[in-house]
């Protein structure tokens, strides 16, 4: 070998190994930056939860009332008899997401939803929303109902999506 492929040889094994603990500087950067990001996300919903604690129970109490009115729901005429009480509970319920969930990042999101977890409330919770989707998915067997619902009462209760 020459003494210039010596050198050259040398310089690309140097820019390697170089390279390759830019690489490492870079990913703990990121990895500091991501656990850093993820304590702040925390903290923030934390204090937001702190602000609404109310916000599980009152979800829980809409969801148990929305899950009560679907019940009744037979045909499009008993649909439309229960449709003025449900439009409340839908436009509720999206003030209430509005006001505390969609003005989260994904990250505070996720660690406000850790902290709601282990709240008392959160057991009444889950059994109130499993109730509200039984009743909902027994009505997707009646189209007519079930489409008249999902376009007139809960996608327009949705549409406000910060994402």
């Amino acid at each position: 070998m020459t003494a210039k492929s010596t050198i050259i040889v040398a310089s690309s094994i140097l820019f390697c190994v170089c390279a390759g603990c830019g690489d490492a500087r870079k990913s703990s950067i990121h990895e500091e930056a991501r656990e850093k990001a993820h304590e702040v996300a925390h903290e923030e919903a934390q204090n937001l939860g702190v602000a609404n604690e109310n916000w599980i129970r009152e979800v829980t109490k809409g969801l148990n009332e929305m899950a009560d009115l679907l019940s009744t729901i037979t045909d499009v005429a008993s649909y439309e008899a229960a449709k003025p009480k449900l439009k409340v509970l839908y436009d509720a319920q999206r003030e209430r997401n509005k006001n505390v969930i969609w003005i989260m990042t994904w990250g505070q999101r996720k660690a406000w939803w850790d902290k709601m977890k282990s709240s008392p409330d959160y057991p009444k919770h889950q059994e109130a929303a499993k109730r509200y989707l039984h009743e909902r998915n027994k009505l997707s067997h009646n189209h007519e109902v079930y489409d008249r619902l999902a376009n007139e009462l809960i996608l327009p209760a949705y549409r406000v999506f910060p994402w």
